[in-house]
């Protein structure tokens, strides 16, 4: 059985799609309500069936199937997730156990909310008590001046809600106040993904799991079919009308080919959080990330969050946001101080100011390709210079945006190409610290081949990058080593021995896993302190996002899911869970290396117990248990080292 997929021209500055005619169709009954929701209207079937001269099959074959066109509509769509039956009677009751200590008017509110862990290890799935959580619990926030951090909320509705809303109010200290659109709303949409989904980024591609992953501001930009588990993304036409496109043709239909991904430019997402629908017993999960700016004067502040289910107000969550006297610093190495550790990633390359923002705020400041270096085109290079200075994103280094460093044919002309690149950087950004690409998991042949290129790049005055398994002493003209696999213990000596044999080198880590799983403390791990422990200077994943919004159709490496940290739209991302545990990840090395800081200038006080009170904070660090401890106990622990250190030193003798 074998469909030609319906292919789509992307033709992303008119915002609109073709569909070509089909070649072959060979449609047994279970293929048709797939084929149909493609198309999702019957205008778009007979527009394409006209071409094809096949409406009147089609349609004989539409009645027998029983096809309806539920969905068509915006309007009617009403998300509604499978709950299990036993489940859904022991949530119940485990909820109506956590009400009875409460006010008689909470008790019989409508909407239950529960304070949890934003970026928990566990799936918070429709059917799933928040076994983590607070029920009517506060959002509870402890930030650094200029620093982004997240708290979440699940709500659980007695009834139906058709339109759930939030007012945030202002945050205050007396009469200091931080606005309340220095929080920002989303809601973690769930949605179907392959079977290996939240833990792995290989693919399982003939299961479908539910999944969290998404933070979106309009609910309805996805839709997921529950009896087919399929997924469906609203596009917006050329004519104002919307439609949804079928987004879950796996391998069978589209022979790994680019049919059935989605078009970014007809996709958008609201704003702000719109209005969202509760049905009974159905957890709904909220993600609330609050930005303090970087003036904010120290200390609690205090406001709240009014939940409003159709038009009545039906309680307020409480939020406490600690402002700590200080700023973080970059993060810097664990072994030195000196050296800024980098978060970079493949495919992040982008001139949109929202999506440059985005990677800043997140602590992406060196993606790879960026800053962009073409000597053709300057106005660019300026326009790349400008979003950098006003989001925080930096230039140098510039990684793998030079001409390359592979076996050049003529290495004259690789010197001259060289010299071309570092010209148009040094008037641009000031600077030609560039490393070049190198060929990918080349072998030690083609190492070896490379030599003559590397030699010749160096002597211009930039640098070689090359992900690379270790390769000993072999490597020793090599500056920047991105080592395939994530974080542990034999990794981490190949990484010293590489410091070891090339002073000033770097040393980077991507793979196992890609980006793709969706556990967000997995992810803040792996790319955070993790990697920050075992002395590496960058976390470099591949990749940002590709193409693959549908998870079971990945064109190029079909034994893989898709690789995607965030999700192209029109005029943005969508952020997800994993996305935000990575931003998590980068402030605890940033925390780690404020304590350092602070600790080795304890050191040098004449006082002996600001002196041992610095060795001491060393020790926690030194001996934190990077794979296995609470993450977020330790950042706690790192704030209060940092702030006992801070007051011991105030007005003592220190160098």
């Amino acid at each position: 059985v074998y469909i030609e997929y319906l292919k789509q021209k992307k033709q992303f500055l008119k915002i609109q799609t073709e569909f070509l005619c089909l070649k072959k169709i060979f449609i047994p009954v279970m293929f048709i309500r797939k084929f149909k929701d493609t198309c999702i209207c019957k205008q778009e079937i007979k527009g394409v069936f006209m071409k094809t001269q096949l409406l009147g099959v089609l349609a004989a074959l539409c009645l027998a199937a029983g096809i309806s066109d539920a969905g068509a509509d915006e309007k009617t769509v009403r998300q509604k997730y499978p709950l299990d039956t036993q489940k859904n009677k022991a949530n119940a009751i485990a909820v109506e156990n956590d009400l009875k200590n409460f006010p008689e008017d909470q008790q019989e509110s409508s909407v239950v909310w529960y304070a949890v862990n934003p970026l928990s290890s566990v799936p918070r799935l429709p059917d799933s008590y928040p076994a983590d959580g607070e029920i009517f619990g506060a959002l509870n926030y402890i930030a650094a001046q200029g620093e982004f951090e997240p708290a979440s909320f699940v709500v659980y509705p007695k009834k139906n809600v058709d339109k759930l809303t939030f007012k945030v109010s202002d945050f205050s200290q007396n009469n200091l106040v931080i606005p309340a659109g220095q929080m920002d709303l989303k809601l973690v949409k769930i949605w179907y993904q392959q079977g290996s989904a939240w833990f792995s980024f290989f693919s399982d591609n003939l299961t479908s799991v539910l999944c969290p992953e998404l933070l979106v501001n309009d609910e309805n930009l996805i839709y997921a079919d529950t009896v087919t588990k399929d997924n469906y993304v609203r596009y917006d036409n050329a004519d104002g009308t919307r439609r949804y496109f079928w987004n879950s043709a796996n391998f069978m239909l589209t022979d790994y080919s680019m049919d059935a991904q989605v078009c970014t430019a007809m996709l958008a997402d609201a704003d702000t959080l719109q209005p969202v629908v509760l049905n009974k017993h159905e957890w709904k999960q909220f993600f609330c990330t609050f930005h303090v700016p970087r003036d904010t004067a120290p200390g609690l502040y205090s406001g709240s969050i009014t939940v409003i289910a159709d038009g009545e107000e039906v309680g307020r969550i409480p939020v406490n946001i600690r402002v700590l006297p200080f700023e973080l610093p970059l993060p810097k190495t664990n072994y030195d101080l000196n050296k800024e550790f980098y978060l970079s990633f493949y495919g992040a390359v982008t001139d949109n100011p929202k999506v440059v923002k985005n990677l800043a705020d997140h602590n992406a400041r060196h993606p790879y390709g960026y800053p962009v270096i073409d000597p053709l085109n300057p106005d660019r290079m300026k326009l790349c210079a400008e979003l950098a200075q006003k989001t925080g994103m930096g230039i140098r280094p510039a990684f793998a945006s030079g001409p390359g460093a592979g076996i050049a044919k003529d290495l004259d002309e690789q010197r001259e190409k060289i010299k071309k690149y570092s010209k148009a950087s040094m008037a641009v950004y000031g600077h030609s610290d560039i490393y070049n690409y190198a060929i990918d998991e080349g072998s030690i042949w083609t190492v070896r081949a490379e030599r003559p290129t590397w030699l010749v790049t160096r002597d211009a005055g930039q640098k070689i990058l090359a992900t690379t398994h270790p390769k000993q002493q072999q490597l020793y003209t090599l500056d920047y080593m991105n080592m395939p696999g994530i974080p542990e213990p034999a990794r981490a000596k190949e990484v010293a021995k590489f410091h070891e044999s090339n002073p000033n080198a770097i040393v980077s880590w991507y793979a196992n896993p890609h980006t793709g799983p969706e556990n967000p403390d997995y992810m803040r791990r792996a790319h955070g302190y993790t990697a920050y422990k075992f002395n590496y200077d960058a976390s470099a994943n591949y990749v940002w996002y590709r193409y693959n919004w549908n998870d079971w159709a990945c064109p190029h490496e079909s034994n893989l899911r898709g690789l995607m940290m965030v999700y192209a739209t029109r005029n943005n991302v969508l952020d997800t869970l994993a996305w935000e545990g990575i931003r998590e990840g980068m402030d605890d090395i940033r925390y780690a290396t404020k304590l350092k800081e602070v600790a080795n200038k304890a050191l040098e006080s004449e006082s002996g117990k600001i002196h041992f009170a610095g060795r001491e904070a060393l020790s926690f660090l030194a001996y934190a248990d990077e794979q296995r401890q609470d993450i977020n106990a330790f950042r706690i622990e790192c704030i209060n080292y940092i702030l006992e250190l801070t007051e011991l030193m105030k007005g003592e003798n220190v160098k």
